[in-house]
C-alpha cells in the first residue's frame, strides 16, 4: 500500500473512541484472514469473484482484493465507479441501473477511459429504455468505445431486474443489436 499522509499515520493505533467520525476502522489481520479465505474458497470452487465496494468505498481495498484474485469490483452508483476508477481499478461493474441522462455521459466517458486503459465497464439494465439511453450515451460521448451489458434478472425480490425467460431474452436481443453495446450476461442480486 502507499505511504498514508503523516496525519493519517498518526491516527494509527489509536482507540475507536479517540477518532472523528465517519473513520473506517479496519482489523488489518482480520480483513486479510478474510481475504485469503474468500480466494481460496474462489479458487477452490473454479468461481469468479467480484466483491461489491459498497462496505469499504475504498480504490485500495478493491485493488488489494484484485491482487488476492478477484477479477474486478462492483460498485452501486457512477460516482463510486470514478473514485475507484481515479484510484487505479480497471475493471468495475456498476450493478444498478444509470437511467438519468448526465450520469449515463459520465458512464460513457468513464466507459472509454477504461477501455483505454485495458480496462473495462459493465453496466446492468432492466428495461428497454434502459438500453436505448445508454445506447445514445455512449454515441454522444464515447462513439468509438463499447461497454460490457448485463441484463439484471429479478429473482424473487421484486426490486429491480426483469423476469426470467421471454423478458430476460428480449432485453439480450435488444442490447446485442447495438454496436457500442456488448451483452456479457445476467445480473441477479437476492439479498
Amino acid at each position: 500500500m502507499k505511504p498514508l499522509p503523516e496525519t493519517l499515520e498518526a491516527r494509527i493505533g489509536l482507540r475507536v473512541d479517540q477518532l472523528d467520525t465517519p473513520a473506517l476502522v479496519v482489523d488489518l489481520d482480520a480483513m486479510e484472514r478474510n481475504i485469503a479465505r474468500m480466494a481460496d474458497f474462489a479458487r477452490k470452487h473454479g468461481m469468479l469473484w467480484r466483491p461489491h465496494a459498497k462496505m469499504h468505498k475504498s480504490a485500495e481495498i478493491a485493488l488489494l482484493l484484485q491482487r488476492a484474485g478477484a477479477v474486478g469490483a462492483c460498485v452501486q452508483k457512477t460516482a463510486e465507479a470514478e473514485a475507484l476508477a481515479a484510484g487505479g481499478v480497471r475493471d468495475i461493474t456498476i450493478t444498478n441501473q444509470v437511467i438519468a441522462h448526465p450520469k449515463l455521459l459520465r458512464v460513457a466517458r468513464l466507459a472509454a477511459r477504461l477501455q483505454a486503459q485495458g480496462g473495462r465497464l459493465a453496466l446492468a439494465v432492466d428495461s428497454a429504455e434502459g438500453i436505448q439511453r445508454l445506447a445514445d450515451a455512449m454515441a454522444q460521448a464515447a462513439p468509438q468505445a463499447r461497454i460490457d451489458v448485463l441484463v439484471e434478472i429479478d429473482v424473487g425480490q421484486g426490486r429491480c431486474g426483469v423476469p426470467p425467460g421471454e423478458p430476460a431474452l428480449a432485453l439480450a436481443q435488444a442490447v446485442a443489436r447495438l454496436a457500442q453495446l456488448r451483452l456479457a450476461g445476467l445480473h441477479a442480486y437476492h439479498g
